[in-house]
């Protein structure tokens, strides 16, 4: 479940951000900015359940997420280019 809100607060923040950059700008800011929240999101979650070793823990969702956020925008601002 936490997975896929984060899905969704990442496709939220791109789709929002990429309309008000253009250019390059909107190239590598709005998954920039999307994968900084989803960063901060999943330490506090994980520091309220307190959970050991956080870096540890949360290394391999922020690559999926950093990775789907890239590969979103990517093809979104390919499109807009057209």
């Amino acid at each position: 479940m936490l997975s896929a809100f984060l899905t969704l607060v990442l496709k939220t923040i791109i789709d929002r951000l990429a309309e008000r950059f253009s250019g390059h700008t909107a190239l590598w800011l709005p998954p920039l900015i999307a994968v900084s929240v989803s960063a901060c999101l999943l330490v506090v979650i994980h520091n309220v359940s307190e959970t050991p070793e956080i870096p540890q823990t949360i290394s391999l969702p922020l690559m999926v997420a950093a990775s789907y956020a890239t590969i979103y925008n990517y093809s979104r601002w390919s499109l807009r280019r057209e």
